[in-house]
């Protein structure tokens, strides 16, 4: 045992090795959090080089794009031929097959249920096309303008401005917020309730989102995540979203699923939604969609929405908008090379399989360390959330999760901390049991040393 002391008071380090090794570890922690970022040269499959060549499982998939791992031969190869063939095409003088196969096969994944796609370049750029749609679909039915957007408490629904203000994120919307018509409201949040109280707080939940909408007829949609990636990949109750979809009905709103996370097998279904009962109107994509190779995202209507839009540009029924690059043929090329890949290693069967026993293995690891609360998540979308209120001695300024994963880099693991007290694992959908023992193992090994040093305040 040994006694190390900083200026809240004494802390109690219980290491059995080389204390001042341990230690000095740790300081070079601080001093690489503050002045080194990762830099990454290299990818191959399921893994990141740095600039040291050292080799670093990608535990979080780049970001949630890259879900099918990276230089793929196969998609890479079809890439190249897409260049060969078609390297540019502007949507809106023309169109190109690749962006008609993509949309065909989205539309084909989602049985059937959305009639068409529109294509975008980001997530977020999704988001505000779907913005846009709804406000204006809502305009020609309703002939209600600039009509209200309904967004869940701590969602995460893009960077740009009408996203972060649709979150409504405080820290996030600080010197830019204004009235953009957007409301959040409360969930069921399953980390602060029992599964017996869940479904007594839906009803609860629900009763108050209805008598906002009486309260605001202007109402044209309200979007939800399934799995909210970015609130310690909380999962939204499934009953809780299908009375969302009853409400959207009684009322004549749109409702909008945001999978720009969740999308491409992620879950365990190729969109969470399809684990409901109900569909949406309108399903935001991205991120894996084309699997981190080029930017691209989508946004997936049913048929009454597009049909809206049919008619007389002289009376109002065109949809004025569009980015250079929708639909991009190299693009699209790439998910469908994607999508291919996904199929033919069934990918979304092994995503279902293998979220199960990581899920599994992470709740019998933190058994063992008192300062780990739950695993949350879905799929291969989990989240190890720790206690409150925990410090590192002579680095308080930082959050353990911050800490912690900075520290696994080190042991070859890249995991994704989303809060201080939040660390995300969603590696690629290739997944393995051998993979799965080295994130536990790694896990592990990097708790054990935390263990021995962080304080509770």
């Amino acid at each position: 045992m040994a006694t190390v002391s900083d200026s809240k008071g004494e802390i109690i380090l219980l290491i059995n090795d080389d204390i001042d090794k341990v230690w000095h570890c740790f300081m070079q922690m601080q001093e690489y959090i503050k002045n080194k970022p990762l830099i990454i040269q290299r990818s191959e499959g399921k893994y990141l080089f740095d600039d040291k060549n050292h080799a670093i499982y990608d535990g979080v998939s780049s970001l949630l794009n890259a879900s099918y791992g990276h230089n793929i031969e196969q998609i890479i190869s079809s890439m190249k031929e897409q260049l060969d063939i078609l390297d540019n095409n502007s949507l809106f003088l023309s169109t190109n097959e690749q962006s008609v196969l993509l949309a065909k096969k989205i539309i084909e994944l989602t049985n059937g249920h959305f009639s068409n796609v529109f294509f975008t370049n980001s997530g977020s750029e999704a988001t505000e096309t779907a913005l846009k749609i709804a406000r204006k679909y809502t305009f020609r039915k309703k002939g209600i303008g600039n009509g209200k957007v309904i967004a869940l408490r701590n969602s995460y629904h893009g960077s740009t401005m009408c996203a972060t203000l649709l979150s409504g994120n405080e820290h996030d919307i600080q010197g830019i917020s204004f009235d953009a018509g957007f409301i959040q409201v409360p969930f069921p949040e399953p980390l602060y309730y029992s599964s017996d109280e869940i479904e007594e707080k839906v009803d609860e939940h629900i009763l108050e989102l209805r008598e906002m909408v009486i309260r605001n007829p202007d109402v044209s949609a309200i979007i939800t995540e399934i799995v909210q990636l970015s609130n310690k990949a909380s999962v939204v109750p499934s009953s809780f979203l299908e009375k969302i979809r009853s409400l959207c009905n009684e009322f004549e709103i749109l409702w909008i699923v945001d999978e720009i996370a969740t999308g491409f097998g992620r879950t365990g279904s190729y969109f969470a939604y399809q684990s409901l009962d109900v569909d949406p109107d309108i399903l935001l994509l991205g991120k894996a969609i084309s699997g981190g190779y080029v930017p691209l995202g989508a946004v997936c209507v049913i048929r009454p929405i597009y049909d809206a839009f049919i008619g007389k540009v002289q009376e109002g029924n065109e949809l004025a908008h569009g980015f250079t690059t929708s639909g991009h043929p190299l693009a699209c090329n790439a998910s469908l090379a994607c999508i291919r890949f996904l199929e033919e290693n069934n990918l979304v069967e092994n995503a279902n399989e293998k979220g199960h026993i990581l899920f599994e293995s992470l709740n019998k690891l933190i058994q063992n360390y008192d300062f780990v609360l739950t695993i949350s998540g879905k799929g291969l979308l989990l989240s190890i959330i720790f206690k409150p209120g925990i410090k590192v001695p002579m680095m308080r300024e930082w959050g353990i999760a911050h800490l912690i994963s900075k520290r696994l880099i080190h042991y070859g693991l890249l995991l994704y901390p989303d809060s201080d007290d939040s660390l995300i694992i969603a590696p690629p959908l290739t997944i393995t049991d051998e993979d799965i023992h080295f994130i536990t193992d790694t896990l592990s090994e990097v708790f054990s040393l935390f263990s021995n040093i962080i304080a509770y305040e």
